[in-house]
């Protein structure tokens, strides 16, 4: 079955969960020497991921088997736990615990947040374009200041602008690290477009056996990539590529920690070396083979 559905939730209770998400990050820097910062932010870079989930046992158990991970419970500022989850020695995620909704919406999910020079004058330009603002401009604790937009065409994607620096690309294609990133659009020439006036990004298109490609890039490393969305009843979305070194074996292993299995490797999905999966609570992930 190729086809799966991303819908798009409640908007109060989304920016409910977004907010109490947000508020938790802030307490990340107590634990500084999981960390490896640049001396300046990283413009145009995803530079961390949280993951929103009704159920953080089983997702620390499914992350634990297939990655590699360890986790760490720290406290949030207002109350509550926040885990982060490590790779080797270094922070590379968080897991915030939310509630079963009233609305029975599936809030579940990974959501990136895009290093930007200006967080309020990137909502803005959002809103001109077309897009929302899901949760307004605040300050993160000691991190620096954040958002969460919905694109112009509804992606979800959060942005932040650090004070101290951003996590480098020290750990890019290591096992068990979040390597690439993808945007599912509508019109993926029209947010490439959007992407380049948001972050001071570079666009390029390639040509491959699915159509055109587009690739971000800011001035010094290709960031992202964006692709017209091929997945049925699915609404735009930002993918995150989780890096292993055994794609068949860690795909194999989803089923029976209570994930599943939407693509699995194949030839027609980038040569083999990429699987689209579900983790216990629903989130949508692609396991990506190091290269």
């Amino acid at each position: 079955d190729h086809t799966m559905s991303i819908t798009r939730p409640n908007r109060i209770g989304l920016c409910l969960m977004l907010c109490t998400l947000l508020c938790a990050c802030s307490g990340t820097t107590s634990l500084s020497e999981g960390f490896s910062l640049s001396e300046q932010p990283l413009i145009g870079k995803i530079v961390w991921h949280d993951l929103m989930t009704e159920d953080p046992a089983a997702a620390q158990a499914f992350y634990a088997e297939i990655l590699g991970w360890s986790f760490v419970t720290t406290e949030r500022p207002n109350g509550g736990p926040y885990i982060l989850a490590r790779s080797g020695q270094r922070f590379v995620a968080g897991i915030l615990e939310v509630a079963d909704p009233p609305d029975g919406a599936e809030y579940s999910r990974w959501l990136g947040y895009l290093s930007v020079q200006d967080v309020d004058e990137a909502v803005a330009l959002t809103i001109s374009e077309g897009g929302a603002s899901v949760l307004a401009p605040r300050e993160i604790g000691q991190v620096g200041r954040g958002a969460v937009i919905s694109d112009p065409q509804g992606a979800l994607i959060g942005l932040l602008r650090s004070r101290r620096g951003d996590p480098d690309d020290s750990m890019l294609d290591m096992p068990g690290t979040i390597g690439w990133h993808e945007l599912l659009a509508e019109d993926a020439r029209e947010a490439t477009r959007f992407y380049e006036r948001l972050a001071g990004l570079q666009g390029r298109s390639e040509e491959r056996r699915n159509g055109t490609y587009y690739i971000l890039n800011d001035g010094g490393r290709d960031r992202a990539g964006i692709l017209s969305n091929p997945l049925d009843d699915t609404e735009p979305a930002w993918l995150a590529h989780f890096m292993v070194t055994d794609l068949e074996q860690a795909v194999s292993r989803v089923p029976a920690l209570g994930g599943r299995v939407l693509l699995a490797p194949s030839e027609e999905l980038r040569d083999g070396t990429m699987a689209l999966v579900l983790d216990p609570g629903g989130a949508i992930l692609i396991l990506s083979k190091i290269p």
